[in-house]
């Protein structure tokens, strides 16, 4: 009788990981990304979101969803902070340093 389970390498599993995330969400964590490094660099703050201790992360965090407006100066819709809250913790769940979005 064959067994429900199999050895899997490490870089199998790796390779599982890397086609769960799909092109969607790679975009969409990037580009909250840069919106979280563009509010931080213009208050002067760290824009490596890894960088920071868990209560300090915390404080900033509610200060940035606090101070965040669309480009129109509007407030965000409910359904996008959840989607940029979600990226966010995604890229904290990984703990890779991101590269700084510059646009100069």
């Amino acid at each position: 009788m064959a067994s429900h389970f199999v050895n899997i390498e490490e870089s199998a599993i790796n390779a599982l990981k890397t086609k769960a995330e799909n092109d969607n969400t790679k975009k969409s964590t990037t580009s909250w990304l840069k919106v979280w490094q563009e509010w931080a660099s213009y208050r002067n703050y760290d824009t490596q979101i890894e960088n920071y201790p868990p209560e300090e992360l915390d404080k900033t965090l509610e200060k940035f969803y606090g101070e965040l407006r669309t480009k129109k100066g509007k407030d965000y819709e409910p359904e996008s902070l959840k989607v940029m809250q979600a990226a966010l913790d995604r890229r904290l769940a990984t703990r890779k340093p991101i590269p700084f979005f510059n646009n100069s």
